[in-house]
């Protein structure tokens, strides 16, 4: 998986963990809430370095037409 895509797909998933950690956040789930706020903030840490990472290598790859 390119760099690009993995730190696409940390992204959705934390936006994801972060609307789960909302309703359970809502429903009174205060400890289960943090818990999931906390993964989502790393996985939003975690896309940020991968996009970096990306950057480093972009201009090596090839173009998605080219394979």
């Amino acid at each position: 998986m390119r760099y690009d895509r993995a730190a696409e797909f940390m992204g959705k998933l934390a936006e994801d963990i972060t609307h789960q950690a909302d309703s359970d956040s809502a429903k009174g789930r205060v400890r289960l809430a943090e818990r999931l706020y906390s993964t989502a903030q790393e996985l939003y840490l975690a896309r940020d370095r991968m996009l970096s990472a990306w950057e480093i290598c972009k201009p090596y790859m090839k173009d998605e037409s080219e394979k």
